[in-house]
């Protein structure tokens, strides 16, 4: 199957108006006492999400002394933001936010580097993505897949990596595709890509969006025997998950897509 490459852009941070963290976070078994020096209260609650779905993110109490959950073993809850508290142990400070889940049985603080805004089924990347519309006419080439909420989210850091056609780019993807799906659906995994644009901002041959990603999706099945055959062998995709990040109007890689999907 062949694997889709990336293209560099800035990450994303949280839209609470909060600076980025740009360095590593690292939390120990036995954490220091942590003093609370601000706080900040939310109402309503707004929705939450673990940003990674297999890094250890640990829940702790009100000082940061001792560990209650991990995050990493709540993949798909949602939770809901009450409190921000700038924590701070004498040495270093870091924004932790107050969670609990929907049945308030699950609660405590978290680093908030390992969150996204939004409720985990309901999270609608707004950041350089195609119109709906687009991305309908894309999945009416899979009419028997399943869009998979969780996969268009994943699918939507696939611009943060190499610009390149590289074997380098495809592997740095690959890698992060590593961090984000289990083991079980690492071996279910298939990707690949329709290559409708002209690199100019236009569909080749002066193609509507509609008609060229669908020859490109031909050409792609007829050319490439690993999609072919995964295409053909299961009814176009039938019952699979799947994800895609569509390139936008504007980009010169208008009418590429890049797909990602997860085998029954």
């Amino acid at each position: 199957m062949k694997k889709t490459n990336a293209l560099l852009l800035a990450a994303t941070t949280l839209g609470l108006g909060f600076a980025a963290f740009t360095t590593t976070h690292t939390e120990t078994a036995q954490a220091a006492y942590y003093t609370w020096t601000k706080t900040k209260n939310y109402s309503p609650a707004p929705a939450v999400h673990a940003r990674y779905f297999k890094e250890t993110a640990y829940v702790w109490n009100t000082h940061h002394t001792r560990r209650l959950h991990n995050l990493k073993n709540y993949p798909t809850t949602t939770w809901y933001l009450s409190k921000s508290v700038k924590m701070s142990n004498g040495s270093k400070s870091s924004i932790y936010y107050r969670l609990v889940n929907s049945k308030k049985q699950v609660f405590g603080y978290v680093w908030r580097g390992y969150l996204k805004m939004g409720g985990f089924e309901t999270y609608i990347p707004t950041d350089n993505v195609a119109t709906s519309s687009e991305q309908s006419i894309v999945k009416n080439l899979f009419p028997k897949a399943t869009l998979s909420a969780r996969l268009q989210q994943i699918m939507q850091d696939y611009t943060k990596y190499d610009d390149t056609w590289s074997s380098m780019g495809d592997s740095q993807w690959i890698k992060h595709l590593d961090t984000q799906l289990t083991k079980d659906e690492q071996l279910k995994m298939a990707s690949t890509s329709i290559l409708a644009s002209d690199g100019k901002g236009g569909i080749k041959g002066g193609a509507s969006f509609a008609d060229g990603v669908k020859a490109a999706l031909t050409t792609e099945i007829s050319l490439d025997q690993g999609i072919g055959n995964e295409y053909n062998n299961s009814n176009g995709m039938e019952n699979y998950q799947m994800g895609m990040y569509v390139f936008p109007k504007g980009s010169s890689r208008y009418g590429d897509v890049a797909l990602l999907f997860l085998r029954p």
